[in-house]
């Protein structure tokens, strides 16, 4: 949970040790919105203290490439639910979030 616990707010997203944690109220505002993270530097505030919680509510996620290879995985920790997409080529993120915050939000 320590590195799933959000540490800084980056636009609508709060970044956890290597995590990507997106709290939602609605699903369909997650499967609509599947822009991969700006790899430029952004913007970030520190959360206050009181704020670094662990939500098991929350969109977990992590995307990742190498060269040859693009692999996401994304997880719910209260529905107990999540998937993993692994690739032997590398393409872009969107189609994999897309994808698999589809197949995670159906399932829920």
């Amino acid at each position: 949970k320590l590195s799933q616990t959000p540490q800084v707010q980056v636009g609508k997203m709060q970044q956890a040790l290597g995590w990507q944690v997106r709290p939602f109220k609605e699903s369909n505002s997650l499967i609509k919105d599947t822009k991969a993270i700006n790899i430029k530097p952004a913007h970030y505030t520190l959360l206050p203290r009181e704020a670094q919680r662990f939500n098991p509510n929350a969109l977990i996620e992590k995307t990742g490439g190498a060269n040859g290879f693009r692999a996401y995985i994304a997880l719910i920790p209260n529905s107990q639910s999540g998937v993993v997409i692994i690739t032997n080529r590398f393409v872009d993120s969107e189609p994999l979030v897309s994808t698999a915050r589809t197949l995670l939000f159906k399932a829920n």
